[in-house]
């Protein structure tokens, strides 16, 4: 469980950079959020 949300929170980390450095915000807030919701759904 603790791996998992490593993993996940790694790749909610560079999702974000990637996007952020586009400008894509819209996009980058509905992947944060579905990436956590899938996150507390493991969980």
């Amino acid at each position: 469980m603790l791996i998992c949300s490593v993993i996940l929170s790694s790749l909610l980390i560079l999702i974000s950079v990637l996007l952020y450095h586009k400008g894509h915000h819209q996009i980058l807030l509905r992947i944060t959020i579905l990436l956590w919701h899938e996150l507390n759904c493991v969980a």
